[in-house]
């Protein structure tokens, strides 16, 4: 079996591993390496911008009962608990939520006034980065008053560093 493979955009032979997997090719790798692909595809992404803008807001406006669904199929795929967001490995947070896909993404948008998360407000500074955190489930509860004893508890016990409760 090869252990390598010649691009033919930068024109350099690397390992079969900087390549995508495709089916459609023989060795079941892509033609471009993985960096090649980037950059043509971060290049063709920046030309066409604005058509994308705009393709999505009238998909969106022609597809609202759909994207509508689809959003809360999104925001309840994972059942209600209690999480722990990490950055790099270090706990900082511990929370809980009826619908944690929605909180996680709550947390992780990069900006100030984004449901005043105290995440949110640190990526803004720069104090966290983004590519950094991680979220991770706890534990499934759904009942509201028990989940809220048991995010209190694992507070005490864990003492994140961004929790308000955790002193």
């Amino acid at each position: 079996m090869k252990t390598e493979k010649y691009c033919k955009r930068c024109n350099e032979t690397k390992p079969m591993e900087e390549f995508s997997n495709s089916k459609a090719y023989k060795d079941g790798k892509q033609t471009y390496c993985k960096a090649c692909n980037k950059a043509h595809n971060d290049k063709y992404n920046a030309k066409n911008r604005e058509y994308f803008k705009e393709y999505t807001k009238e998909y969106m406006s022609k597809n609202k009962e759909h994207y509508k669904e689809l959003m809360k199929e999104l925001w309840t795929a994972i059942p209600p608990g209690i999480y722990a967001i990490y950055h790099d490995d270090e706990l900082i947070y511990v929370g809980s939520s009826e619908m944690p896909n929605r909180r996680r993404y709550s947390h992780f948008v990069n900006s100030i006034n984004a449901n005043n998360s105290s995440i949110a407000r640190a990526m803004a500074k720069g104090i966290l980065k983004g590519d950094k955190l991680r979220f991770e489930m706890l534990e499934f509860v759904d009942d509201k008053d028990m989940r809220y004893k048991k995010e209190m508890a694992y507070i005490r016990k864990l003492q994140p560093t961004l929790n308000k409760n955790s002193k």
